[in-house]
């Protein structure tokens, strides 16, 4: 990812990742817009965060609808923290 400016990879549906090159540390942004995630797609999205950490990135994620986002949020992140302890 060295000198890459921006690289955007289409995931599902429209859900990306944006790579932002040229920072230190590198930043991830993922911004997951989906109506819905069951927990086999936040755990998914979870290992997929917690690789690009572990390259020393600084991640963030977002997600899109207002009512359900913070549901998301709060799984996503004991996920994410049962994925590490587990790693």
């Amino acid at each position: 990812m060295d000198g890459a400016s921006a690289i955007r990879i289409r995931t599902s549906g429209f859900s990306y990742k944006e790579w932002l090159g040229g920072f230190y540390p590198p930043q991830v942004y993922v911004r997951l817009r989906n109506e819905r995630y069951d927990d086999q797609s936040l755990r998914s999205w979870a290992e997929r965060l917690i690789g690009f950490a572990a390259d020393g990135a600084e991640v963030y994620v977002y997600f899109k609808h207002q009512t359900a986002a913070p549901g998301f949020a709060l799984r996503m992140r004991e996920l994410v923290a049962e994925a590490a302890h587990a790693g």
